[in-house]
């Protein structure tokens, strides 16, 4: 699937600037997206109440998905699906990689590292097959 980068709709921060956005960029958009990821779960909760405004039943009409897994998510109305990234192995990588640049020797350069923590797919009532139109 190409990228289209005027799918793309940018909001302020917060769950009140996740609502305003897509209120006011949703409807305009063509074709008419089949999904939405959001940048966080909790900015979901403004998500879905802009669908829930605008007339459009998650996910019959469209799907939602987040990212990071609160709590929150499997108690809203659809739940949400989401990508989780365990916090817990992401600082603790971090405070390895910490200790490790403060024992080594100061002459020694310290050479980039790319790691890959795998995130986990959590699927819940939010996201369905898009409808055939």
């Amino acid at each position: 699937m190409p990228f289209i980068p005027e799918m793309v709709i940018r909001c302020t921060r917060g769950i009140a600037g996740a609502h305003r956005a897509v209120l006011e960029k949703l409807p305009r958009l063509r074709p008419r997206p089949t999904a939405l990821f959001s940048y966080n779960d909790l900015w979901c909760v403004g998500v879905l109440k802009a669908l829930h405004e605008l007339g459009w039943r998650v996910p019959e009409d469209i799907s939602l998905m987040g990212c990071d897994d609160l709590e929150l998510s499997a108690f809203l109305v659809p739940p949400l699906s989401t990508v989780f990234q365990d916090p817990y192995a992401i600082g603790s990588r971090g405070v390895e990689l910490l200790v490790e640049q403060l024992r080594a020797p100061s002459d020694q350069p310290w050479a980039p590292r790319r790691i890959v923590l795998q995130p986990e797919l959590r699927v819940r009532a939010s996201t369905a097959p898009p409808r055939k139109p």
